[in-house]
């Protein structure tokens, strides 16, 4: 008799390699990235800063610091925005975008591999379970239902709170 034979596992080496080839670079993109959105941020307060600071004689030496800040902040994102373009044509890539692209895709094949070894191994994975069995939708209550569930209870507290107050009245003649 023949036997049904599984097919060889799935091999995740070469994926796994490009993945962690890439993901540093990624990450060092990430780092840069989050560095220069700070820097600008940081400029932009203080230029709103040297905006609003009066021109008149007193605070000449107080709007010369906020501008040499800004100066040195300027500085700080080109440096940024230099090495943000250098990550990549250091390690092969002719841009950022494609740096991007690769590693995206490389996530994705990395990602199909070990879904492909956890299948051959009879795993099921939470992506599977999700699919097999979709979550059945509960009807919500909607807004204007909610709000006139919450009147009648609020009228209710204050029918029963004025009950009260009646009864210590009469209870206190």
């Amino acid at each position: 008799m023949h036997e049904k034979q599984k097919s060889e596992h799935p091999d995740s080496r070469d994926a796994e390699f490009r993945f962690m080839r890439i993901e540093s670079v990624h990450q060092k993109l990430y780092k840069t990235n989050r560095k220069l959105y700070a820097l600008q941020k940081q400029k932009e307060t203080v230029q709103l800063a040297l905006d609003h600071k009066p021109k008149s004689i007193l605070h000449r030496r107080e709007c010369k610091e906020l501008q040499e800040r800004i100066d040195g902040l300027e500085r700080q994102i080109t440096f940024c925005r230099n090495q943000l373009f250098l990550i990549p044509d250091a390690n092969g890539f002719a841009s950022v975008r494609e740096a991007e692209q690769e590693y995206h895709a490389a996530k994705k094949a990395l990602e199909q591999v070990r879904r492909a070894q956890a299948k051959w191994d009879g795993i099921i994975t939470q992506d599977e379970k999700n699919i097999e069995q979709p979550k059945p939708r509960t009807q919500k209550l909607s807004v204007l239902k909610q709000l006139a569930e919450k009147q009648a209870e609020t009228s209710e507290r204050n029918i029963n709170h004025a009950d009260t107050k009646v009864y210590r009245k009469e209870a206190s003649l």
